[in-house]
């Protein structure tokens, strides 16, 4: 499942950010429409993540993979639901974690030799730091690391309290 490659509909950049932390390849826009999806997946054979119904339904006839996911309430509810029926990995790992910003690549640096994109702080504490080809941002683990941790600590307790539980959500492969 690691080297599927998503496709996220306008309504999920939440999921699309995270996928992206996971290291998976995941293509978003906030202004995606239906015919765009459908064109990018099967030019690009994208796993299509989804809310819509329909858009799962024109995915089917169309013979590409979507996936509807439920109506969460939260971000670990979905990412305990992708683990659960796409075998989605919850854990980080620096060698594959790409920009939660533009998907892009990330490569370990000094953090000294980035600059003025890193605190003085930042640069005494974390001597190495995760740098986006594409787009310059600068990563190290900090707060939100440990936040991040904490979320996926709690998507995989739920995703084994959820054992055996249908969600009553189609599939298309």
């Amino acid at each position: 499942m690691h080297n599927t490659r998503f496709i996220v509909d306008s309504m999920l950049g939440d999921v699309a950010k995270w996928l992206r932390i996971l290291g998976y390849f995941a293509l978003y826009r906030a202004d995606y429409d239906d015919e765009e999806i459908l064109r990018t997946a099967k030019q690009k054979n994208l796993w299509i993540l989804t809310r819509d119904k329909q858009l799962v339904a024109k995915a089917k006839k169309m013979g590409l993979k979507a996936t509807l996911l439920p109506q969460a309430t939260s971000i670990v509810e979905t990412l305990a639901f992708m683990s659960k029926n796409l075998g989605l990995k919850l854990e980080i790992d620096f060698e594959k974690t790409r920009c939660p910003k533009c998907n892009g690549i990330l490569e370990k640096r000094f953090s000294v030799g980035v600059g003025h994109a890193v605190p003085e702080n930042i640069k005494k504490n974390f001597p190495v730091v995760l740098v986006c080809k594409s787009c310059g941002a600068v990563y190290w683990p900090g707060s939100h690391y440990r936040m991040m941790l904490k979320i996926l600590r709690e998507a995989s307790m739920l995703r084994r309290e959820s054992e055996g539980v249908d969600y009553g959500v189609e599939f298309s492969q």
